[in-house]
């Protein structure tokens, strides 16, 4: 188990770092109070003058998250005691440098006759009970001001910049440098004015330094309290603050560069895809399944599945994975549970399937460690063995799914991962390894990058212990957000991870999540990609899902990345049949919006595109919305491109601005070949 342990802690290390942002905030809210908007908590307040959502945001060139809503937060209390506010980190930064930038404009700072100024922003442990990397504003001239970098509560043990111009705004980056052994992590900060450089200086305005009492990085503060000589108040203005464990994650490029390599090809397109419950017997109609072409479909208590099964099956659906866990509730399922157990409900079900000539693939538990008192040993005993020998014994050659352990990115990833590895152990010394291994990401960021990491290492540690499974099924993957699975940029990751990954991947979302007042889940809204509880017209989402079912051929190579560049996420084919080349190109989780260009470089190989040294470009802005859109080139779903461009050294270069969670989806042709 400890060998399982290291080698998760060391997985986990590498998806921190894959997420980039641990916080973002550009304080796009109505002017006002900040206390109590997206997760910004009281510290402590005298209920005078609280932190304030103000008009006129910062802005920097180069900056990729300067001002986009004309607001800003602002320090400016005229009293002694104030308001002080914090927010908590996605995740605590345990391991490598840790950084936090924001655009800072000082217009009023302490009094240079303070020598203990009281600091407007500091970096507190994971458990809130430590405070390390105190800033301060302190005056130097009538004209200007330093920072004031403070290691902890102690205020002699501090650095400072050279003198800065009151007025001015400023990039400023507070790095945090988690170290190997004790008392010896380093703070440090960089100023800026002007161009931002897109790696990390090797200088820095105030050099690495530190002192005893390390902290896992866990929130950001922020205080206008006064300090106590101070004859004037504080005039501070900060916005664009963004955490993150790279710097390229917290400045960014300004514009960033995904490029596919057409004449590398990997494996034909699967389209292994597919939904979580989200149908019933008359809605949606035919066409907005079947043009997507889902290949999966999970069923279970939210539609009656075993008069479902023939619709799903004229409808294109090659498989149906039922979830036995759901039954439980149903009856006379619920009773031979709770008078025999789980197994012979299993075997109830079974027999039911097998009378009805239905055809399933069985996943016998929906995500058991969110069950009450859930304790591994018990789940394997009373719930997880009974039923798949009741499954194999009544059906040898059924396909198993499990254990759908539910893993939170926000909660404890670590213990819920774990678990995944003990189950497996545990599984096979028992000889109940399911075919499939499938999980729940039920909150996460990037999740291509994250299920492609995650399957390889459940392959091989099964492989080390001289066992083989057919593959992985994520079962639910559920981004945070309000846009939820309406975001097409989440879609294109989804379709990476599925394709990339070789993982038969089921986009779904959970039944109590709501986007726009609707679930997404509940039958018959394709979780969440079609509009009203009714299911009647097609978001910005569903047309993702179209493009790529109407898109065929081999995948071609990111050269970035296997599923893309920092910003871009994406994913490409070349169909020498059809003779055109397609692609999928979203904006990252935790981007806001980005410049770019999408690139696609080795043309020579795909003649059948090409004419006369130009190539036909069609590319469409994929939106997340909440209401319908009709069809490509709508006002909602604008055709942005339609013409010749020129092909250069065997390449062409598009360029692009993506919102946050919207996509581009491009189709590069001759005229007399579409």
């Amino acid at each position: 188990m400890k060998g399982i342990l290291l080698l998760f802690l060391a997985m986990w290390c590498l998806q921190t770092t894959m997420a980039q942002y641990i916080l973002r905030e550009n304080f796009d809210y109505p002017q006002g109070q900040l206390a109590g908007n997206n997760g910004w908590r009281q510290i402590d307040s005298s209920d005078a003058q609280p932190i304030q959502v103000a008009a006129g945001g910062l802005h920097l060139d180069g900056y990729a998250f300067s001002d986009s809503d004309e607001k800003a937060i602002r320090f400016n209390p005229s009293i002694q005691s104030a308001e002080a506010l914090y927010h908590k980190f996605s995740s605590p930064i345990t391991a490598g440098a840790f950084y936090l930038s924001f655009l800072v404009k000082v217009d009023r700072a302490t009094s240079l006759n303070n020598d203990r100024p009281e600091d407007f922003m500091s970096i507190s442990s994971s458990t809130r009970y430590t405070t390390r990397a105190r800033l301060s504003a302190v005056e130097s001239t009538p004209d200007t001001y330093k920072f004031r970098l403070t290691w902890g509560a102690d205020k002699r043990e501090y650095r400072e910049t050279d003198d800065l111009t009151y007025g001015t705004t400023y990039l400023v980056v507070l790095k945090y440098n988690r170290k190997e052994g004790r008392d010896n992590d380093e703070i440090s900060l960089y100023t800026f004015d002007d161009l931002v450089p897109q790696k990390e200086p090797a200088s820095a305005a105030i050099a690495p330094f530190g002192y005893t009492g390390d902290i896992d990085p866990g929130s950001v503060n922020l205080s206008q309290l006064n300090a106590r000589t101070t004859k004037a108040a504080q005039d501070i203005t900060i916005d664009g603050m963004i955490a993150g464990n790279s710097w390229s994650a917290i400045v960014g490029s300004g514009v960033d560069v995904i490029t596919f390599h057409v004449g590398e090809t990997a494996d034909k397109k699967r389209g292994n895809v597919g939904f979580l419950h989200s149908i019933n017997m008359t809605a949606p109609i035919d066409s907005f399944v079947t043009l997507i072409k889902p290949k999966l479909w999970r069923v279970g208590r939210y539609n009656d599945a075993f008069l479902l099964y023939h619709r799903l099956k004229n409808l294109g659906v090659e498989r149906q994975l039922l979830v036995l866990s759901d039954l439980r509730t149903e009856q006379p399922y619920r009773d031979i549970y709770h008078k025999y157990g789980y197994g012979a409900m299993t075997d109830s079900i079974i027999h039911h399937t097998q009378a009805l000539g239905l055809d399933y693939e069985f996943d016998i538990f929906n995500e058991p460690n969110r069950q009450k008192d859930f304790e591994l040993s018990r789940f394997m005993t009373e719930i997880w063995n009974p039923a798949y020998r009741a499954i194999k014994k009544a059906l040898p050659h059924a396909v198993i799914h499990g254990p759908a352990i539910s893993i939170s990115s926000v909660n404890d990833p670590i213990a819920d991962s774990l678990l995944m590895f003990q189950f497996i152990d545990t599984a096979i010394a028992h000889h109940t390894l399911p075919d499939y291994i499938n999980w729940h990401i039920q909150i996460g960021y990037n999740i291509a990058d994250w299920h492609m990491d995650y399957t390889e290492k459940i392959k091989k540690h099964i492989e080390s212990k001289g066992q083989s499974i057919l593959g992985t099924v994520v079962g639910e993957t559920v981004r945070p957000g309000s846009e939820r699975n309406t975001s097409p940029a989440k879609l294109v990751d989804v379709f990476a991870a599925a394709e990339v990954g070789n993982i038969p991947q089921i986009h779904a979302a959970w039944s109590s999540s709501r986007v726009y007042g609707v679930s997404t889940s509940i039958p018959p809204v394709l979780c969440g990609i079609l509009t009203d509880s009714t299911g009647t017209g097609r978001r910005g989402a569903w047309w993702t899902y179209r493009f790529f079912a109407d898109t065929d051929g081999r995948r071609i190579a990111c050269e970035e990345s296997p599923t893309g560049s920092e910003a871009f996420v994406g994913i490409a084919f070349k169909d020498e049949d059809k003779k055109v080349v397609r692609a999928l190109v979203g904006l990252r989780d935790t981007k806001v919006k980005q410049k770019g260009e999408i690139v696609f470089r080795h043309l020579n190989t795909v003649p059948y595109i090409a004419q006369e040294g130009k190539v036909h470009l069609k590319m469409w802005y994929n939106d997340q919305t909440e209401h319908n859109v009709e069809a490509f080139g709508s006002e909602s779903l604008p055709l942005i491109a339609d013409e010749w461009i020129d092909i250069t050294d065997n390449k062409i270069t598009i360029p692009v601005t993506i919102d946050e969670w919207d996509a581009v989806l491009i189709e590069l042709s001759q005229p007399d070949s579409i």
